[in-house]
């Protein structure tokens, strides 16, 4: 039995392709096909990436355009370039009510009363309000942006009453009532609303490890305006003042539970100072006034201690 068969001798006047040939040529095809697709890839994602571009440009320049044209228009008739409808995006804490106050339009409002740069700057000066943005998409239809502030800190300062602090480390003038969860950052000197505070920011992220290691009501004493002073640390449902000092605090804050479970003169101190590598320094609380513990004849206490962490 043959399993296979030789092909037959081909002959010198023979002109069909042989089989390489034939491979040979579909590999030229097939090239040229991929090519072709290529080329027509590169032409739809240029298209792509210049369609808004140009639209914007468009758009830009249609704006500046029409803009002398409706300027004019609204000069001679104003009834119909009159607001009727205002749409807000981002808001989630303010009511749309709230926001179209803020932005001073009432219904009616003339083309000049609606400029977006008006609308802005009107919309910011709000205290709840970080960012805004204003478009007029129509004779009659506005549409503003804003981000609204996240609440991140209670700021106490001296004779003045609690306000908000956004994330980024800015008060802001809206009281605290109703914000009793939120850390309290303590500062002896009045500081600027609506700017970035580095004392602020630095407070809110002490704030933030010290939630992470599960103490609650976090109140920290930002001393002095000089940004390297160390904090102050004061959590519920613990008496001393707690020193944390530089370098990371999610060890010093663990440290601080260890002590706290295994020494139970710990919770008694005034002061527990975490500045020191692997231990932790007990501050007594003061003598009361008119009373001695003092042995005659024995040696004086000292007034700090020591504990290994």
């Amino acid at each position: 039995m043959r399993l296979f068969r030789r092909a037959p001798r081909r002959s010198p006047d023979d002109l069909r392709p042989t089989w390489a040939e034939r491979r040979a040529a579909l590999e030229r095809v097939r090239e040229r096909i991929r090519r072709r697709q290529g080329a027509e890839a590169r032409r739809l994602a240029f298209v792509r990436r210049a369609t808004p571009i140009a639209a914007f440009a468009a758009f830009a320049a249609g704006v500046g355009l029409a803009s002398p044209l409706v300027e004019r228009g609204a000069a001679r008739r104003p009834d119909l370039f009159a607001v009727r409808q205002l749409a807000i995006e981002g808001a989630e804490r303010l009511d749309p009510d709230e926001v179209a106050r803020a932005a001073g339009l009432a219904p009616g409002a003339s083309w000049g009363d609606a400029a977006p740069e008006v609308l802005a700057q009107r919309l910011t000066a709000h205290p709840w309000i970080a960012e805004a943005h204003a478009a007029r998409v129509s004779p009659t239809t506005v549409v503003v942006r804003i981000a609204e502030r996240r609440p991140a800190a209670v700021l106490v300062e001296p004779d003045a009453q609690p306000v908000l602090v956004d994330e980024s480390g800015t008060p802001f003038d809206v009281p605290a009532d109703g914000f009793e969860a939120l850390p309290r950052l303590r500062l002896p000197r009045h500081v600027t609303r609506d700017r970035v505070e580095p004392r602020l920011a630095s407070g809110i992220a002490l704030a933030r490890a010290v939630s992470a290691a599960g103490f609650e009501r976090v109140e920290i004493e930002l001393e002095g305006g000089d940004p390297s002073a160390l904090p102050a640390l004061h959590v519920a449902g613990l008496a001393p003042r707690v020193v944390l000092g530089e370098g990371d605090p999610a060890a010093k804050l663990a440290r601080l539970r260890r002590v706290l479970g295994e020494v139970p003169d710990s919770r008694r101190a005034a002061e527990l100072d975490l500045r020191f590598d692997d231990q932790v320094v007990l501050r007594p609380p003061p003598p009361e006034t008119g009373r001695s513990e003092e042995v005659p004849g024995a040696d004086r206490a000292p007034s700090t201690g020591g504990r290994p962490g």
